[in-house]
């Protein structure tokens, strides 16, 4: 049996335009639909796999996440199959971004009271002949040596 053919990622970075344009913002994109799209695509070509990320390191993105917690939640919200039924992904992840804001500052004072990690997947998109699973293994190669480093240094 082979694998059903897989969409370019670069196909799932357009943002489509809403039904009924905002008057007041003409290049409004509700990135919901880049979201419904691409839902749409997976199931298309077959399914998928469940891909979950969890590393933190020097080359990451962190974001400061303390403004707007009411639109934060908002946001959230849209994705409602993860939040209601008393699975409450909406607050584990405010709270996960508290927390991150705390361990953040070993030795002093917050600076945030919310911050997110995230990991730059930009080549990705740039490059549609990239493959996401030597991009990664890249990644994961560069944080065992780190690792490593740190253990060589702690013994």
């Amino acid at each position: 049996m082979t694998a059903p053919a897989r969409a370019p990622l670069a196909a799932y970075s357009r943002l489509d335009p809403p039904g009924r344009m905002p008057p007041l913002d003409p290049e409004f994109r509700p990135a919901v639909l880049a979201h419904r799209r691409f839902r749409q695509s997976v199931e298309h070509h077959g399914g998928g796999e469940p891909l979950i990320l969890a590393l933190e390191r020097a080359d990451e993105s962190v974001f400061d996440c303390s403004e707007r917690e009411g639109l934060q939640m908002a946001l959230m919200g849209v994705f409602d199959s993860q939040v209601s039924g008393g699975k409450r992904y909406d607050l584990a992840t405010m709270g996960r971004r508290r927390a991150h804001a705390t361990y953040a500052e070993t030795h002093g004072v917050d600076r945030a009271t919310g911050v997110a990690y995230a990991m730059d997947l930009t080549p990705l998109i740039q490059d549609p002949g990239l493959d996401i699973g030597g991009f990664l293994q890249a990644f994961i190669d560069r944080f065992a040596a780190d690792v490593r480093a740190a253990l060589r240094l702690a013994t």
